[in-house]
């Protein structure tokens, strides 16, 4: 996705501290069975080793 025409009006991003210090502040206040949930999301690690072996035959 392309940014410019938003960096050109103002658009600036966090340094990458500040973002992590938020997230972890953030993830600080999530109760045992939100971060229970928040755990099962994404892919399955099985399917992530399959996606990247295909990206990396087609890119090198």
């Amino acid at each position: 996705m392309k940014v410019d025409r938003a960096l050109a009006v103002g658009l600036r991003f966090p340094p990458l501290s500040e973002t992590v210090r938020d997230t972890l502040d953030w993830w600080a206040t999530l109760s045992e069975e939100d971060r229970a949930r928040f755990g099962r999301m994404g892919l399955a690690p099985e399917r992530e080793t399959e996606l990247l072996a295909a990206w990396h035959k087609e890119n090198g």
